[in-house]
């Protein structure tokens, strides 16, 4: 079993991450879970405390600069399954992990953060186009993506922080297909993509295509999301996990 080590969790009460904080109650419930919550209500904080026994919850939300960084500095292990797009929340992170690093010379902190296939997004519109181009994590340069894609804002700076030599951090960020389908059992039900989809179908009064409908979506269920981001931290605490600019998980 793997030595205690604390665990600083953003997103613990969404749709990824309480289903991510099933599996760590199961398989590591010996590791301290401290999560930032939002408006912890009674009823969330119940649910929360069903789901992992060894969790306390900090009370706060991304754009909390002081308390992400406080938490990011006296955690070991930082996994972010919130808002892979927010900033504010990442660079507080960033922050938080190099002041970390310094504290401790030789034990950098580990940060895992979950982004999304979106890097990768082309320009078809709903139309056929003769050439798909296809990636592998093992290929893939953040760089070399179009600038314009989603993600790209948070997760450059991340891989810049776990390749540093100065107060180094071990990042890796997970990119999974959209999420989709989940009996998940505290707050968040459905994931952010499709309440979207929803809204404008319901505002529109009819559900549509985007040019002739010729593009395709992938869909991954959220467990198999939060098994993978299980895999990369195990993987990480052994030492066998990829970090920094190879650490990019498809």
């Amino acid at each position: 079993m793997a030595e205690p080590q604390t665990i600083f969790l953003l997103g613990a009460s969404g749709y990824l991450g309480g289903e991510f904080l099933l599996l760590l109650a199961r398989d590591f419930p010996q590791h301290p879970i401290n999560a930032l919550v939002r408006n912890p209500t009674p009823e969330k904080v119940s649910g929360l405390k069903e789901m992992h026994p060894n969790i306390s919850i900090v009370e706060g939300n991304l754009e909390d600069d002081a308390i992400i960084q406080e938490q990011v500095q006296k955690a070991d292990i930082i996994i972010n399954t919130a808002s892979s797009d927010h900033w504010p929340s990442v660079k507080s992170t960033l922050e938080g992990l190099e002041k970390n690093s310094a504290s401790h010379p030789g034990k950098p902190p580990l940060y895992i953060h979950i982004s999304g296939c979106g890097i990768l997004s082309d320009d078809a519109r709903g139309e056929l186009t003769e050439y798909v181009k296809e990636y592998t994590d093992t290929e893939l340069d953040l760089k070399d993506c179009p600038p314009t894609n989603t993600h790209l804002d948070s997760d450059i700076p991340i891989v810049e922080a776990g390749t540093r030599k100065e107060n180094p951090v071990r990042t890796i960020i997970v990119f999974p297909a959209q999420a989709s389908l989940s009996l998940f059992i505290c707050v968040q039900k459905t994931t952010l993509w499709l309440r979207f989809f929803m809204a404008f179908t319901k505002k529109l009064g009819f559900a549509g295509t985007w040019g002739r409908g010729y593009n395709s979506m992938n869909n991954i269920h959220v467990k198999d999301v939060a098994s993978a981001i299980l895999a990369v931290l195990k993987g990480a605490l052994v030492g066998n996990a990829d970090e920094g600019a190879q650490g990019l998980c498809m």
